[in-house]
């Protein structure tokens, strides 16, 4: 496969239509195959990225497209998703595009792509990695897209390790919270995790030794000797200890915690993401009604994965006692909030005298998510206090006139009702 220059094939994968993608870097001005795809010329610049189709029957060339900008560009890593998608990770001196709701940094120049069968379309893309630098940040080493579509990536960052790209490694890329290791010596390893279609960064961290006083503590490794698992466990390679130092992190029972040679020395990780399905969140609230009122209250759930799904359930044992006095608490309407994966759910309880006076009375919202690989759920409580209704101050005084026709006629000062005010009854002593 190739044109007319240099080119170099660095990844593949198969689909799930009996083909095969290809991905690398060319100099070819073009490959010169008819068949679709979305660019089919080079776009300049040292290197040029490509994505390339076979047909496993025919064994020819099916679709092919250049990636990149008119600056230096190359991808290293292809794989196709449980529908047979491609998906690219590469590397970038140019200014490469950002589809509209994905995590991104601007201009940064680490690149994800997620193009249709045919590539003659790209579906999704972002880039990432530290703002403000012309030269990639990572050389990728592994690559995985499992089955939930969420995207994994690795990679190692040194300063001045490949020559040409003086001004990468690891310094200032984006991590989350949870981040097992959150400072780098910019020799580092770095593991992300990108939820479908890039929506979120899930999940960043570095990996490596930390540089002691004169000693360095660098890392690197060459690609292609790392992998990822379907279940999304990282097993890295790495070249390390080099100038003969440990200063690599290892675990307590690990078959060796020293360099025991005079320079770099072979080292790996077992990294696992675990389940990266976060639970749906709700928020626990209390409110009060008078006997006989009507409570309206509105809850929402949400869920930090966008693409979860919700469901949300009432219980409680007021659902379970028969003697608890009817109507119970349900909700009426659910309304979807746009920009977020939250729902906001209508509550209503009609509630009457026999409430009056009973406990605190709790409702359990449970939401459950629908997330990949599994399910998760959460809950929160809501408490209802129940109060008497506030009496209606009659008035103290009341006229009564003796009419000539033998009736009686009854006037009182007028005073403030409240809605639950019905009538005034009137006893004769």
């Amino acid at each position: 496969i190739g044109g007319s220059a240099d080119d170099a094939g660095y990844g593949l994968d198969l689909g799930t239509h009996n083909d095969l993608y290809v991905t690398g870097g060319s100099n070819s001005s073009s490959f010169g195959y008819s068949c679709p795809g979305l660019k089919q010329v080079n776009n300049g610049g040292r290197a040029d990225g490509y994505l390339l189709r076979i047909d496993l029957n025919s064994f020819a060339v099916s679709a092919y497209t250049f990636i990149g900008t008119s600056s230096y560009d190359q991808s290293y890593f292809v794989k196709t998703d449980k529908y047979g998608k491609p998906f690219i990770y590469g590397q970038s001196e140019g200014i490469n595009g950002i589809s509209s709701g994905v995590y991104s940094v601007k201009d940064a120049k680490m690149f994800l792509k997620k193009l249709d069968f045919n590539c003659d379309k790209i579906e999704a893309e972002t880039t990432f990695g530290a703002l403000n630098k012309n030269k990639p940040d990572l050389s990728p080493t592994a690559f995985l897209v499992d089955q939930c579509e969420r995207v994994f990536i690795s990679g190692w960052g040194g300063i001045n390790f490949t020559t040409g790209f003086t001004g990468g490694g690891t310094a200032n890329m984006p991590l989350t919270s949870d981040a097992y290791q959150k400072t780098t010596d910019a020799y580092d390893f770095y593991l992300a995790v990108f939820s479908k279609n890039f929506e979120d960064l899930q999940y960043a961290t570095y990996f490596g030794g930390k540089s002691n006083g004169s000693v360095d503590a660098h890392e690197h490794v060459d690609g292609g000797t790392s992998r990822f698992d379907k279940k999304g466990i990282m097993y890295q390679s790495v070249c390390a200890g080099c100038g003969g130092q440990s200063l690599f992190p290892t675990t307590p029972g690990a078959w060796s915690n020293k360099n025991k040679a005079n320079n770099c020395n072979n080292a790996l990780f077992k990294f696992d993401f675990e389940n990266l399905n976060r639970k749906p969140q709700a928020k626990d609230s209390i409110y009060d009604v008078f006997a006989n009122d009507t409570l309206n209250f509105d809850i929402m759930v949400s869920d930090p994965d966008k693409s979860d799904s919700l469901r949300i359930v009432l219980s409680g044992d007021i659902f379970k006692d028969p003697n608890f006095p009817k109507p119970l608490p349900q909700i009426v309407s659910y309304t979807r909030l746009s920009g977020v994966n939250a729902i906001r759910a209508k509550i209503v309880w009609y509630s009457n005298c026999k409430h009056a006076g009973l406990d605190t009375i709790k409702l359990t919202v449970k939401v459950y998510d629908r997330g990949c690989p599994t399910q998760d759920s959460n809950q929160a409580i809501i408490r209802i206090v129940v109060k008497d209704p506030p009496l209606t101050i009659t008035p103290e005084t009341i006229c009564m006139l003796f009419n000539e026709d033998g009736s009686i006629n009854l006037s009182w000062k007028p005073f403030v009702k409240n809605k639950f005010f019905n009538y005034v009854i009137l006893y004769r002593q």
